[in-house]
């Protein structure tokens, strides 16, 4: 009878753990991304319009992607810079810095124009699909793990 009524106890506890885990989990899922930008994956949201709405905002699209060419470009070169900057010996302080103000400058002129064709790709969306834009916000965002062509870390 005491082994029946331990076992029962322990077993009531654990159903108790696990369901407080998955509520926290859950909660903590559903909770918004306080660096999320709406301006990253709405290109992704744009394959959920009706063929005819993509052919109607696909000049949108396709001008924010020629624009930030040049400025992917220009990130990639400061990456390469970045590399050899660490690599330095003897190590120079002063030409980190001023890869890493380069790199922050460039960043923030990709976030300006993704954020003005985002302004640019929401004002042709129809009220119903601006609706459906918010209830999916986040959703098509790029996902966050591994490099999409493997470990890039030791690579130079």
């Amino acid at each position: 009878m005491m082994k029946s009524r331990t076992a029962a106890i322990l077993l009531a506890v654990s159903a108790a753990l696990n369901f407080a885990f998955i509520g926290y989990w859950l909660g903590q899922e559903s909770k918004p991304d306080p660096a999320f930008d709406p301006a990253r994956g709405y290109q992704h949201w744009a394959r959920t319009l009706t063929p005819e709405r993509r052919k109607a905002v696909r000049p949108i699209l396709r001008s924010e992607r020629q624009a930030q060419r040049t400025n992917f470009r220009e990130l990639r070169k400061l990456n390469r810079r970045l590399r050899r900057a660490i690599a330095t010996e003897p190590f120079d302080a002063q030409e980190l810095h001023a890869v890493l103000a380069g790199l922050r400058r460039g960043h923030g002129e990709v976030q300006a124009l993704s954020h003005d064709a985002f302004v640019r790709f929401v004002e042709a969306l129809s009220q119903e699909e601006r609706r459906a834009l918010v209830k999916d916000l986040g959703r098509f965002a790029p996902v966050r793990g591994p490099h999409p062509r493997g470990d890039r870390l030791h690579q130079p």
